[in-house]
């Protein structure tokens, strides 16, 4: 019986092991994917370019743990906080972070883990709602940071900063989600092979 403990305790120590090493790698990838993708900026006359930054966001929310999500959207930050040009147009720097429309930056966090948290559970349709309530977290923080440091008004702030984005985003959201549903369908029928 002690030696059925021992065999047990080291297969779930190499699952663990296996786990761990599986989101690292992933974390990593979706990482260099944001770096990558989110600076390609379409500008508009407001100031305020079309990113695939929320892109970024909804895929390692959408494919990574919550505390792994957290940790690739916030080292995305860090390395664009310390001047690598990661933001939006090519740029970095703490003054990107901190300016006008850095809210919206700040939400990548809680945006990932709140994507994370809605897809725990392996449903489509509680991931449709993780993408409707990081939005609304982006919106509502970004938002009110631009409010503030543009000294606008909140309707102004709607207009410039969140209506002409909403279907862009949702179209970001659907990508990551029909990303997110293959892959899971085609491991779940590799699953069903392996066995």
């Amino acid at each position: 019986e002690m030696t059925n403990l021992k065999s047990t305790l080291q297969n779930k120590t190499k699952q663990t092991r296996h786990a761990t090493l599986q989101h690292m790698v992933m974390a990593a990838l979706f990482f260099a994917v944001l770096c990558v993708i989110a600076p390609i900026t379409i500008p508009t006359p407001v100031g305020i370019g079309f990113t695939l930054g929320v892109l970024g966001i909804f895929l390692i929310g959408a494919f990574l743990p919550p505390l792994w999500a957290a940790g690739a959207s916030l080292c995305y930050l860090v390395l664009g906080c310390i001047g690598l040009p990661v933001f939006s147009g090519w740029h970095g720097g703490a003054d990107v972070l901190l300016g006008v429309t850095g809210g919206y930056l700040m939400a990548y966090v809680p945006m990932a883990i709140l994507l994370s948290l809605s897809l725990q559970k392996k449903h489509l349709w509680q991931g449709i709602i993780g993408v409707i309530a990081a939005l609304s977290v982006c919106y509502i923080l970004g938002t009110a940071w631009y409010v503030y440091f543009a000294h606008v008004t909140w309707k102004a702030g709607f207009l410039v900063c969140v209506l002409p984005f909403i279907p862009f985003d949702l179209l970001k959201g659907a990508a990551a989600l029909g990303l997110w549903h293959a892959v899971s369908k085609r491991r779940a029928q590799m699953g069903k092979t392996a066995s």
